[in-house]
């Protein structure tokens, strides 16, 4: 080989090093809105952010709060938001084995208390360390076990606000700091009390015999209550103390029954100041301004449309080699202890105000892909960057999907948490109130963004 021709080559490797170089690369500052393209060649990298979103802020339809890990209950009110209020309404019955029955310890057994145990998962609203505002959950018990469906936001099932079943005043920073974040609501109710008693005590009861007896409640806040709790539904009990003869003499014992069965959350929003009073059943999309807005539990979402995109198809077959959305809550939200900024947020595909669902019936999800590999929904989410104070995705898949054609361009920016796909209710929002305030100032460099790295491949 001569000299001349090892100079060709090290030439043109060298040429691929920096074409290889540029389309892996971030968003250096030096490529700005500009062509790296060489017109003789057949493959070039370009990068653009110019794009316009189009974003709109979107009162959902409805939304999916059946079978929630977390019942929701509380009342608070929301400078932004407006007046937000939850209540629960779940089913309780024996955790049976197949073909076991209900058979209490000892006998001449004596009733002593009927307490229903919840444990604080969530607040919202106010800052539990610092409050000390009294907060009074109220029991009433429902007309019916609750059909096996799918309950939204909207739904409620009937229930008897006439009888109380029991009631609970306490204050939430002294509940979480020296009881383990449990509330104990005492059952008084005398005809509800003596009919658990007579199933249980009875000996050999079904559980189909209990659900014939009693029904699971409706868990409703008092009109005077200043934050939202949740509460952990598998982790709650109502629990029977009694004593019972045994052959050593009084024994003190009890029995628990569970929440695992139906059970879903109402959220309401009422009173929305300012430009979400735009807001109604009839009217559920307004453009949106210099601030986005979105919460999870209400059904507030912001809609962005990366049809813009489709503009690139006029250079030529574009390839994407790297897409991302970044969204930026407002300065003053971020460090909000009433009102926290959600962990992570979500993108589901739109559908007008509907979630769009795929051909097998689940959500139709965005993808972030660079948490590929990570386990169950995960993989859908993008963390909070504390660094940056932002949250990014990559979209570079769907992005080219969108390009193609196979996927719509308008989608959901919603808040979330981590979770998995068995708690449907959780990943869309239906188990908490959580809302953020996205900056979309057109003088600001924190506004959203759409980053693409593209290879135009001429024919």
């Amino acid at each position: 080989m001569n000299l001349l021709e090892l100079t060709k080559r090290s030439a043109f490797l060298s040429l691929f090093i920096v074409i290889t170089f540029l389309i892996s690369c971030e968003n250096p500052k030096d490529i700005g809105l500009t062509s790296q393209q060489n017109p003789n060649n057949q493959i070039g990298v370009s990068f653009d952010e110019s794009f316009d979103l189009q974003p709109q802020i979107t009162l959902l339809d409805s939304f999916q709060t059946s079978n929630s890990l977390t019942l929701l209950v509380g009342k608070y009110k929301d400078p932004i938001f407006g007046d937000i209020t939850a209540q629960s309404f779940t089913d309780v019955g024996p955790s049976l084995a197949t073909d076991s029955t209900i058979n209490l310890v000892g006998t001449n057994r004596v009733f002593q208390s009927l307490t229903l145990s919840l444990i604080i998962n969530h607040t919202y609203g106010a800052d539990v360390t610092q409050d000390n505002t009294p907060q009074t959950i109220n029991l009433y018990e429902l007309n019916d076990t609750i059909v096996s469906q799918v309950y939204t936001n909207n739904d409620v099932v009937p229930f008897n606000a006439t009888r109380l079943i029991g009631s609970a005043t306490f204050v939430p920073k002294t509940v979480i700091e020296t009881n383990s974040s449990t509330v104990e609501v005492t059952i008084s109710d005398q005809d509800y009390i003596q009919r658990f008693f007579d199933v249980t005590n009875k000996g050999g009861a079904t559980a189909d015999e209990f659900l014939s007896s009693l029904r699971g409640f409706a868990i409703v806040p008092a009109a005077t209550n200043t934050v939202m709790l949740g509460f952990n539904r598998p982790l709650a009990s109502l629990t029977m103390r009694y004593t019972s003869e045994v052959s050593t003499g009084t024994q003190d014992n009890q029995y628990s029954v569970f929440f695992l069965g139906n059970a879903f959350n109402n959220i309401q929003a009422e009173n929305r100041p300012g430009e979400l009073a735009n807001l109604t059943t009839t009217n559920r999309e307004f453009t949106g301004g210099n601030v986005l807005y979105a919460q999870s539990g209400t059904g507030i979402a912001t809609k962005i449309d990366l049809v813009d995109v489709l503009r690139l198809k006029s250079q030529g077959a574009i390839s994407i080699n790297k897409a991302e959305l970044i969204f930026y809550p407002t300065i003053e939200s971020v460090n909000s202890a009433e009102y926290p900024i959600p962990s992570h947020l979500l993108l589901a595909q739109a559908n007008g105000t509907f979630l769009n669902k795929t051909s097998a019936g689940l959500f139709d999800f965005i993808a972030n892909e660079d948490n590929i590999g990570a386990d169950n929904f995960a993989g859908n989410l993008t963390l909070f960057n504390n660094s940056f104070r932002q949250y990014t995705f990559n979209i570079t898949e769907q992005l080219q999907q969108i390009l193609n054609g196979t996927r719509g361009s308008q989608i959901f920016v919603m808040p979330s948490f981590t979770t998995s796909f068995s708690n449907v209710t959780g990943l869309i929002g239906g188990s908490r109130v959580t809302r953020v305030l996205i900056d979309n100032d057109p003088t600001s460099n924190r506004r959203i963004q759409l980053k693409v790295f593209y290879t135009v491949i001429k024919q």
